[in-house]
């Protein structure tokens, strides 16, 4: 039998914030890897969730740096306020609002919510006002302040597609926190005119009754019909209110919609659906030469709780770690190919690794199939230059070992000699 049920938004917004804590008891590493062409390069593959992926994921991976909880932020949707779009206001009563353009982020960086619009009008005025108050401004939107994105989270989070945001738990300096601090419970910030009635020659009354007290409202009129109703006063308390339009016409109707339960601004990561995990990382030049020089990669990821190498013990670093081999190598004859594979000629095997990078006497490799020994010949499959085997530095972590959790296939990246760079990953949950 086939049971009717429903999974709230605020299940993914749960996933999100459960997965940023888990961080602080979980050894989890972000990944940069895959040095080879994609088939299309400016048309990556999508990442799949098989075992053949994760295989390949593994065996294409260069470097790897720890994480902790700051590395992360919970993010929603980014919104940026344009004049002359039309912004749907909060509706306590829509399911679909996570997918709709009901908040936006200003070129202040300060995160609005929409009560209130004029139906079918565009936003022509840009809201700047950080008081705890919502405002009604003069193109008939009214606007609730969020909170504002500091430099800091703008520099690690902030992304084309989400913004960063946050709940606090304690008193700071931030103006979040008086948003939170004085948030109204049970507000009604909107009526929507479901019946616009006719014959109306002059403004008629609104009245709210419910289970709160104090809201109060004033219908507009176009023509003889009511087209839009101003809050004059919010209230609070309510958790249910009706709306009675009475004067010397017929037939206008009106619905309330109420703030959330706590009030607009109690909770920024419920009220605008937090559910993404914003994942930032910055790698300064080449980290103390782990890094091999003007590279290009084009995979990027989470693992958690990986091994040692050869170990069982999950491995609990600091920094970045490499995770391709290094073959210091004698008597290069001729020039290897990036990307060509090596065959092993002692012990008869083909391809048992990929080159990523050639420098001097040192090759580094990874995509390791088979034993590469000290002393084996080489020879690159395409190139035909062979070389002996000095010694050999192996990656750090045991490959396939611990949870592939996140990878993201991007077109190349170039990683810059003498040059920080940060990189975000954006889990949606």
């Amino acid at each position: 039998m086939i049971e009717d049920y429903s999974i709230r938004n605020e299940f993914s917004v749960y996933d999100a914030k459960r997965f940023i804590d888990s961080i602080s008891s979980e050894k989890v590493y972000v990944f940069i890897g895959k040095t080879s062409e994609w088939a299309d390069e400016s048309d990556p593959p999508t990442p799949t969730s098989s075992e053949q992926q994760m295989i390949n994921t593994w065996d294409n991976m260069i470097i790897t740096k720890r994480l902790n909880s700051t590395n992360f932020s919970l993010g929603a949707v980014k919104h940026e306020w344009e004049s002359g779009t039309i912004y749907q206001p909060w509706d306590s009563e829509d399911g679909l609002l996570y997918n709709k353009k009901f908040f936006v982020v200003t070129d202040d960086n300060r995160v609005y919510k929409c009560l209130d619009a004029i139906p079918n009008t565009p936003s022509t005025i840009k809201p700047t006002d950080t008081g705890v108050t919502p405002v009604r401004l003069s193109d008939g939107y009214t606007w609730k302040f969020m909170y504002d994105i500091s430099a800091v989270e703008l520099a690690k989070f902030n992304d084309t597609e989400v913004i960063p945001v946050k709940f606090l738990t304690e008193a700071d300096s931030s103006l979040q926190w008086q948003v939170q601090l004085y948030a109204v419970p049970g507000t009604i910030n909107r009526i929507e005119v479901m019946n616009g009635g006719s014959g109306y020659t002059s403004t008629p009354s609104v009245t709210i009754t419910g289970d709160g007290s104090g809201a109060t409202a004033t219908a507009h009129l176009s023509g003889t019909t009511v087209d839009y109703i101003i809050i004059t006063n919010p209230g609070q308390g309510y958790t249910w209110a009706n709306v009675t339009i009475s004067g010397n016409g017929t037939g206008a109707t009106g619905r309330a919609i109420l703030s959330p339960i706590k009030g607009h601004g109690a909770n920024a990561v419920e009220e605008l659906y937090g559910g993404n995990v914003i994942s930032s990382i910055t790698f300064d030049g080449d980290e103390a030469g782990k890094i091999p020089v003007n590279i290009k990669f084009r995979q990027l990821g989470l693992i958690a709780n990986p091994t040692m190498n050869g170990s069982s013990t999950i491995a609990d670093l600091t920094g970045t770690n490499i995770q391709y081999t290094t073959l210091n190598v004698t008597g290069i004859s001729g020039s290897f190919l990036e990307g060509e594979y090596l065959n092993d000629v002692t012990s008869g095997l083909n391809a048992v690794a990929q080159i990523i990078k050639v420098s001097s006497n040192s090759i580094y490799v990874n995509v390791l199939k088979g034993t590469i020994s000290e002393n084996d010949n080489l020879q690159g499959a395409t190139s035909g230059t062979s070389c002996e085997v000095l010694t050999i530095v192996p990656h750090i972590l045991e490959n396939y070992s611990g949870e592939l959790l996140y990878v993201e296939n991007r077109p190349p990246i170039t990683k810059i000699p003498n040059q920080s760079e940060t990189y975000r990953l954006i889990i949606k949950f």
